[in-house]
Protein backbone atom coordinates (compact mmCIF):
# COMPACT_ATOMS: atom_id res chain seq x y z
CA UNK A 1 0.00 0.00 0.00
CA UNK A 2 2.78 2.42 0.90
CA UNK A 3 4.48 1.81 -2.44
CA UNK A 4 1.21 2.50 -4.27
CA UNK A 5 0.72 5.77 -2.36
CA UNK A 6 4.27 6.92 -3.10
CA UNK A 7 3.79 6.09 -6.78
CA UNK A 8 0.53 8.06 -6.98
CA UNK A 9 2.06 11.02 -5.14
CA UNK A 10 5.13 10.99 -7.40
CA UNK A 11 3.02 10.90 -10.54
CA UNK A 12 0.85 13.79 -9.35
CA UNK A 13 2.36 17.18 -10.26
CA UNK A 14 5.84 15.73 -10.75
CA UNK A 15 8.19 18.55 -9.73
CA UNK A 16 10.90 17.70 -12.22
CA UNK A 17 8.57 17.82 -15.21
CA UNK A 18 8.74 21.63 -14.88
CA UNK A 19 11.46 24.03 -15.94
CA UNK A 20 13.13 26.08 -13.18
CA UNK A 21 16.06 27.39 -15.21
CA UNK A 22 14.83 30.99 -14.93
CA UNK A 23 15.23 30.94 -11.15
CA UNK A 24 18.27 31.85 -9.09
CA UNK A 25 17.90 29.39 -6.22
CA UNK A 26 20.94 30.76 -4.38
CA UNK A 27 22.23 29.01 -1.28
CA UNK A 28 20.97 28.38 2.22
CA UNK A 29 22.38 31.78 3.23
CA UNK A 30 19.91 33.47 0.84
CA UNK A 31 16.90 32.01 2.66
CA UNK A 32 14.75 34.49 4.57
CA UNK A 33 15.34 34.45 7.42
CA UNK A 34 18.70 32.65 7.10
CA UNK A 35 18.89 29.43 9.14
CA UNK A 36 20.79 29.55 12.43
CA UNK A 37 22.29 26.13 11.72
CA UNK A 38 22.42 24.63 8.23
CA UNK A 39 21.11 21.05 8.18
CA UNK A 40 23.23 18.63 6.16
CA UNK A 41 20.51 17.70 3.69
CA UNK A 42 21.09 15.37 0.77
CA UNK A 43 21.81 17.35 -2.44
CA UNK A 44 18.38 16.55 -3.96
CA UNK A 45 16.58 17.73 -0.81
CA UNK A 46 18.66 20.92 -0.68
CA UNK A 47 17.92 21.61 -4.36
CA UNK A 48 14.17 21.26 -3.75
CA UNK A 49 14.31 23.65 -0.81
CA UNK A 50 16.31 26.26 -2.72
CA UNK A 51 13.87 26.19 -5.66
CA UNK A 52 10.91 26.45 -3.29
CA UNK A 53 12.39 29.47 -1.51
CA UNK A 54 13.23 31.10 -4.83
CA UNK A 55 9.58 30.78 -5.87
CA UNK A 56 8.45 32.18 -2.52
CA UNK A 57 10.72 35.21 -2.97
CA UNK A 58 9.27 35.66 -6.44
CA UNK A 59 5.73 35.32 -5.01
CA UNK A 60 4.90 32.87 -7.76
CA UNK A 61 2.01 30.54 -6.96
CA UNK A 62 1.82 28.55 -10.19
CA UNK A 63 1.56 24.89 -11.16
CA UNK A 64 5.32 24.45 -10.83
CA UNK A 65 5.15 25.90 -7.31
CA UNK A 66 2.53 23.32 -6.37
CA UNK A 67 4.73 20.65 -7.92
CA UNK A 68 7.85 21.63 -6.00
CA UNK A 69 5.91 21.68 -2.71
CA UNK A 70 4.86 18.09 -3.44
CA UNK A 71 8.52 17.20 -3.80
CA UNK A 72 9.34 19.02 -0.56
CA UNK A 73 6.59 17.14 1.25
CA UNK A 74 7.81 13.81 -0.02
CA UNK A 75 11.15 14.74 1.55
CA UNK A 76 9.58 16.01 4.79
CA UNK A 77 5.85 15.32 5.32
CA UNK A 78 5.76 17.84 8.20
CA UNK A 79 7.11 20.77 6.13
CA UNK A 80 4.77 23.54 7.31
CA UNK A 81 6.13 26.01 4.76
CA UNK A 82 5.30 23.68 1.87
CA UNK A 83 1.73 23.25 3.10
CA UNK A 84 1.37 27.01 3.57
CA UNK A 85 2.56 27.66 0.02
CA UNK A 86 0.08 25.11 -1.34
CA UNK A 87 -2.67 27.03 0.44
CA UNK A 88 -1.48 30.28 -1.16
CA UNK A 89 -1.51 28.62 -4.58
CA UNK A 90 -5.08 27.41 -4.15
CA UNK A 91 -6.28 30.72 -2.73
CA UNK A 92 -4.77 32.67 -5.61
CA UNK A 93 -6.27 30.24 -8.13
CA UNK A 94 -9.69 30.85 -6.60
CA UNK A 95 -9.28 34.63 -6.42
CA UNK A 96 -8.10 34.88 -10.02
CA UNK A 97 -10.85 32.54 -11.25
CA UNK A 98 -8.54 30.08 -13.00
CA UNK A 99 -10.40 27.65 -15.24
CA UNK A 100 -8.91 24.47 -13.77
CA UNK A 101 -9.62 25.22 -10.08
CA UNK A 102 -12.00 22.26 -9.79
CA UNK A 103 -9.29 19.91 -11.03
CA UNK A 104 -6.72 21.48 -8.68
CA UNK A 105 -9.05 20.89 -5.72
CA UNK A 106 -9.76 17.32 -6.79
CA UNK A 107 -6.03 16.65 -6.93
CA UNK A 108 -5.45 18.34 -3.55
CA UNK A 109 -8.11 16.23 -1.84
CA UNK A 110 -6.55 13.12 -3.39
CA UNK A 111 -3.07 14.28 -2.34
CA UNK A 112 -4.11 14.76 1.30
CA UNK A 113 -6.00 11.46 1.26
CA UNK A 114 -2.91 9.54 0.17
CA UNK A 115 -0.76 11.43 2.64
CA UNK A 116 -3.03 10.67 5.61
CA UNK A 117 -2.92 6.97 4.85
CA UNK A 118 0.87 7.12 4.92
CA UNK A 119 1.25 9.55 7.84
CA UNK A 120 -1.93 9.34 9.95
CA UNK A 121 -0.52 11.39 12.86
CA UNK A 122 0.90 14.36 11.01
CA UNK A 123 -0.27 17.65 12.59
CA UNK A 124 0.46 19.81 9.55
CA UNK A 125 -1.32 17.42 7.21
CA UNK A 126 -4.55 17.24 9.21
CA UNK A 127 -4.57 21.02 9.59
CA UNK A 128 -4.14 21.42 5.84
CA UNK A 129 -6.94 18.97 5.08
CA UNK A 130 -9.24 20.79 7.52
CA UNK A 131 -8.47 24.14 5.87
CA UNK A 132 -9.00 22.65 2.42
CA UNK A 133 -12.42 21.17 3.19
CA UNK A 134 -13.59 24.14 5.23
CA UNK A 135 -12.45 26.80 2.74
CA UNK A 136 -13.47 25.22 -0.54
CA UNK A 137 -16.12 22.61 0.24
CA UNK A 138 -18.11 24.12 3.11
CA UNK A 139 -17.55 27.82 3.81
CA UNK A 140 -17.49 28.66 0.09
CA UNK A 141 -21.20 27.98 -0.34
CA UNK A 142 -21.45 29.72 -3.73
CA UNK A 143 -23.88 27.66 -5.78
CA UNK A 144 -24.07 24.86 -3.19
CA UNK A 145 -27.34 23.49 -1.89
CA UNK A 146 -27.96 22.48 1.71
CA UNK A 147 -27.60 18.85 0.60
CA UNK A 148 -24.22 19.61 -0.98
CA UNK A 149 -22.94 21.25 2.20
CA UNK A 150 -24.18 18.38 4.35
CA UNK A 151 -22.53 15.86 2.03
CA UNK A 152 -19.22 17.72 2.32
CA UNK A 153 -19.46 17.50 6.11
CA UNK A 154 -20.29 13.80 5.93
CA UNK A 155 -17.38 13.22 3.56
CA UNK A 156 -14.94 14.71 6.10
CA UNK A 157 -16.45 12.65 8.92
CA UNK A 158 -15.97 9.55 6.75
CA UNK A 159 -12.43 10.65 5.89
CA UNK A 160 -11.55 10.74 9.60
CA UNK A 161 -13.31 7.42 10.17
CA UNK A 162 -10.82 5.66 7.87
CA UNK A 163 -7.97 6.73 10.16
CA UNK A 164 -9.98 5.80 13.28
CA UNK A 165 -10.56 2.32 11.91
CA UNK A 166 -6.82 1.86 11.80
CA UNK A 167 -6.27 3.42 15.24
CA UNK A 168 -9.42 4.13 17.24
CA UNK A 169 -7.60 6.60 19.48
CA UNK A 170 -6.03 8.72 16.73
CA UNK A 171 -6.29 12.19 18.25
CA UNK A 172 -5.97 13.97 14.89
CA UNK A 173 -8.83 12.03 13.30
CA UNK A 174 -11.11 12.56 16.30
CA UNK A 175 -10.31 16.30 16.29
CA UNK A 176 -11.17 16.39 12.58
CA UNK A 177 -14.57 14.82 13.25
CA UNK A 178 -15.18 17.19 16.17
CA UNK A 179 -14.36 20.24 14.05
CA UNK A 180 -16.82 19.34 11.30
CA UNK A 181 -19.49 18.24 13.75
CA UNK A 182 -19.32 21.69 15.33
CA UNK A 183 -19.31 23.18 11.86
CA UNK A 184 -22.61 21.43 11.18
CA UNK A 185 -24.16 23.36 14.06
CA UNK A 186 -23.20 26.61 12.34
CA UNK A 187 -23.96 25.93 8.68
CA UNK A 188 -26.89 23.50 8.64
CA UNK A 189 -30.54 23.94 9.63
CA UNK A 190 -31.18 22.56 13.12
CA UNK A 191 -32.99 19.41 11.91
CA UNK A 192 -30.14 18.42 9.59
CA UNK A 193 -27.53 19.23 12.24
CA UNK A 194 -29.43 17.19 14.83
CA UNK A 195 -29.34 14.16 12.52
CA UNK A 196 -25.56 14.49 12.33
CA UNK A 197 -25.27 14.75 16.13
CA UNK A 198 -27.44 11.65 16.56
CA UNK A 199 -25.39 9.80 13.95
CA UNK A 200 -22.23 10.63 15.89
CA UNK A 201 -23.80 9.24 19.07
CA UNK A 202 -24.65 6.03 17.24
CA UNK A 203 -21.10 5.91 15.86
CA UNK A 204 -19.50 6.29 19.29
CA UNK A 205 -21.88 3.69 20.74
CA UNK A 206 -20.62 1.14 18.21
CA UNK A 207 -17.01 1.90 19.11
CA UNK A 208 -17.79 1.68 22.82
CA UNK A 209 -19.33 -1.74 22.24
CA UNK A 210 -15.86 -2.79 21.11
CA UNK A 211 -13.89 -0.91 23.78
CA UNK A 212 -15.85 0.62 26.65
CA UNK A 213 -12.70 2.39 27.87
CA UNK A 214 -12.12 4.32 24.64
CA UNK A 215 -11.67 7.83 26.05
CA UNK A 216 -11.67 9.31 22.55
CA UNK A 217 -15.12 7.87 21.85
CA UNK A 218 -16.46 9.13 25.17
CA UNK A 219 -15.11 12.63 24.45
CA UNK A 220 -16.67 12.60 20.99
CA UNK A 221 -19.98 11.45 22.45
CA UNK A 222 -19.88 14.24 25.03
CA UNK A 223 -19.49 16.80 22.24
CA UNK A 224 -22.34 15.30 20.22
CA UNK A 225 -24.66 15.24 23.24
CA UNK A 226 -23.75 18.81 24.17
CA UNK A 227 -24.44 20.02 20.63
CA UNK A 228 -27.76 18.18 20.64
CA UNK A 229 -28.77 19.82 23.93
CA UNK A 230 -27.69 23.25 22.70
CA UNK A 231 -29.68 22.77 19.51
CA UNK A 232 -32.78 21.80 21.50
CA UNK A 233 -32.60 24.91 23.68
CA UNK A 234 -31.84 27.45 20.95
CA UNK A 235 -34.00 26.23 18.08
CA UNK A 236 -37.34 25.57 19.80
CA UNK A 237 -39.83 27.23 22.14
CA UNK A 238 -39.43 26.73 25.89
CA UNK A 239 -41.91 23.87 26.31
CA UNK A 240 -40.59 21.93 23.34
CA UNK A 241 -37.00 22.57 24.41
CA UNK A 242 -37.81 21.24 27.88
CA UNK A 243 -39.39 18.09 26.48
CA UNK A 244 -36.54 17.46 24.06
CA UNK A 245 -33.83 17.98 26.67
CA UNK A 246 -35.66 15.82 29.23
CA UNK A 247 -35.96 12.97 26.73
CA UNK A 248 -32.35 13.28 25.58
CA UNK A 249 -31.00 13.49 29.15
CA UNK A 250 -33.03 10.47 30.28
CA UNK A 251 -31.82 8.45 27.29
CA UNK A 252 -28.19 9.46 27.67
CA UNK A 253 -27.95 8.92 31.42
CA UNK A 254 -29.55 5.50 30.99
CA UNK A 255 -26.92 4.71 28.34
CA UNK A 256 -24.05 5.80 30.61
CA UNK A 257 -25.42 4.08 33.72
CA UNK A 258 -25.79 0.83 31.80
CA UNK A 259 -22.13 1.07 30.73
CA UNK A 260 -21.10 1.88 34.29
CA UNK A 261 -22.92 -1.12 35.73
CA UNK A 262 -21.11 -3.38 33.24
CA UNK A 263 -17.69 -1.98 34.17
CA UNK A 264 -17.68 0.21 37.30
CA UNK A 265 -13.87 0.30 37.25
CA UNK A 266 -13.98 2.36 34.02
CA UNK A 267 -12.89 5.89 34.92
CA UNK A 268 -13.95 7.26 31.52
CA UNK A 269 -17.62 6.48 32.18
CA UNK A 270 -17.51 8.03 35.65
CA UNK A 271 -16.04 11.24 34.23
CA UNK A 272 -18.62 11.32 31.45
CA UNK A 273 -21.69 10.85 33.59
CA UNK A 274 -20.40 13.09 36.40
CA UNK A 275 -20.33 16.02 34.00
CA UNK A 276 -23.61 14.99 32.41
CA UNK A 277 -25.55 15.24 35.68
CA UNK A 278 -23.80 18.40 36.96
CA UNK A 279 -26.30 20.89 38.47
CA UNK A 280 -27.21 23.96 36.43
CA UNK A 281 -25.44 26.31 38.87
CA UNK A 282 -22.16 24.36 38.93
CA UNK A 283 -19.44 26.97 38.35
CA UNK A 284 -17.50 24.65 36.03
CA UNK A 285 -20.51 23.56 33.98
CA UNK A 286 -22.67 26.65 33.70
CA UNK A 287 -24.23 26.56 30.23
CA UNK A 288 -27.81 27.48 29.22
CA UNK A 289 -29.07 24.00 28.37
CA UNK A 290 -28.39 22.71 31.89
CA UNK A 291 -31.29 24.77 33.25
CA UNK A 292 -33.65 22.79 31.02
CA UNK A 293 -31.97 19.51 32.02
CA UNK A 294 -32.03 20.14 35.77
CA UNK A 295 -34.90 17.79 36.64
CA UNK A 296 -33.70 14.86 34.54
CA UNK A 297 -30.10 15.42 35.68
CA UNK A 298 -31.13 15.43 39.34
CA UNK A 299 -32.98 12.13 38.91
CA UNK A 300 -29.96 10.56 37.22
CA UNK A 301 -27.65 11.97 39.91
CA UNK A 302 -29.77 10.31 42.60
CA UNK A 303 -29.41 6.96 40.83
CA UNK A 304 -25.67 7.52 40.49
CA UNK A 305 -25.37 8.49 44.16
CA UNK A 306 -26.99 5.20 45.16
CA UNK A 307 -24.71 3.23 42.83
CA UNK A 308 -21.61 4.98 44.19
CA UNK A 309 -22.66 4.24 47.78
CA UNK A 310 -22.99 0.55 46.90
CA UNK A 311 -19.55 0.46 45.26
CA UNK A 312 -17.32 2.28 47.74
CA UNK A 313 -16.56 -0.94 49.63
CA UNK A 314 -15.90 -3.13 46.59
CA UNK A 315 -12.82 -5.31 46.73
CA UNK A 316 -11.83 -3.99 43.32
CA UNK A 317 -9.72 -1.00 44.35
CA UNK A 318 -10.23 0.88 41.08
CA UNK A 319 -14.01 0.58 41.32
CA UNK A 320 -14.01 1.78 44.93
CA UNK A 321 -11.68 4.67 44.06
CA UNK A 322 -13.92 5.80 41.20
CA UNK A 323 -16.99 5.71 43.45
CA UNK A 324 -15.19 7.61 46.21
CA UNK A 325 -13.91 10.26 43.79
CA UNK A 326 -17.49 10.74 42.62
CA UNK A 327 -18.67 11.10 46.22
CA UNK A 328 -15.90 13.61 46.88
CA UNK A 329 -16.97 15.59 43.82
CA UNK A 330 -20.61 15.59 44.92
CA UNK A 331 -19.70 16.60 48.48
CA UNK A 332 -17.66 19.54 47.17
CA UNK A 333 -20.59 20.58 44.99
CA UNK A 334 -22.93 20.38 47.98
CA UNK A 335 -20.56 22.46 50.09
CA UNK A 336 -20.34 25.25 47.52
CA UNK A 337 -24.14 25.30 47.12
CA UNK A 338 -25.07 24.93 50.80
CA UNK A 339 -27.84 27.24 51.98
CA UNK A 340 -26.58 27.45 55.56
CA UNK A 341 -23.50 26.81 57.68
CA UNK A 342 -24.78 23.48 59.00
CA UNK A 343 -25.30 22.05 55.53
CA UNK A 344 -21.88 23.31 54.47
CA UNK A 345 -20.25 21.68 57.51
CA UNK A 346 -21.89 18.32 56.80
CA UNK A 347 -20.82 18.46 53.15
CA UNK A 348 -17.24 19.22 54.18
CA UNK A 349 -17.25 16.28 56.59
CA UNK A 350 -18.43 14.01 53.78
CA UNK A 351 -15.67 15.33 51.52
CA UNK A 352 -12.99 14.77 54.16
CA UNK A 353 -14.27 11.25 54.79
CA UNK A 354 -14.08 10.48 51.06
CA UNK A 355 -10.49 11.75 50.93
CA UNK A 356 -9.58 9.65 53.97
CA UNK A 357 -10.97 6.55 52.30
CA UNK A 358 -9.17 7.40 49.07
CA UNK A 359 -5.86 7.58 50.96
CA UNK A 360 -6.44 3.94 51.85
CA UNK A 361 -8.01 2.63 48.64
CA UNK A 362 -6.02 4.67 46.10
CA UNK A 363 -2.92 5.23 48.19
CA UNK A 364 -0.29 3.32 46.28
CA UNK A 365 0.40 6.27 44.00
CA UNK A 366 -1.81 9.12 45.20
CA UNK A 367 -1.96 9.01 49.00
CA UNK A 368 -0.22 12.38 49.20
CA UNK A 369 -2.75 13.93 46.80
CA UNK A 370 -5.75 12.80 48.82
CA UNK A 371 -4.11 13.88 52.08
CA UNK A 372 -3.50 17.31 50.60
CA UNK A 373 -7.10 17.52 49.33
CA UNK A 374 -8.41 16.55 52.76
CA UNK A 375 -6.29 19.17 54.50
CA UNK A 376 -7.50 21.86 52.10
CA UNK A 377 -11.21 21.25 52.80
Amino acid sequence: NTTQHVTRMASMSDAWAHDYSDLSPGTTSSMSPPPVVCIAHAPAVRKTQMILHALIRKQEYSARTVAITASALRNNPADYTAFAVRRLCLTQARDTHVSNLARMLEEEFAFTGDFVEMFPKNYQLWGHRRWLADTFAISDSNGKSEEDTQQCLLDEMAFAHVAIEDDNKNYHAWSHRAYFLQKAANVLPSAAADRMFQAEMAYTARLLDVDNSNNSAWNARHLAVTLLFESATTSHDTDEAQARVDAAMASETAFALARLEVDPSNEAVWSYITDLVAPADDELARVPWRAHAAHAAAAAAATLDALASALVNKDDGKTAANALEYRLHRACQASSRAENAENAREACEDARAACKSLERVDGAMRAGLWRFRRECI
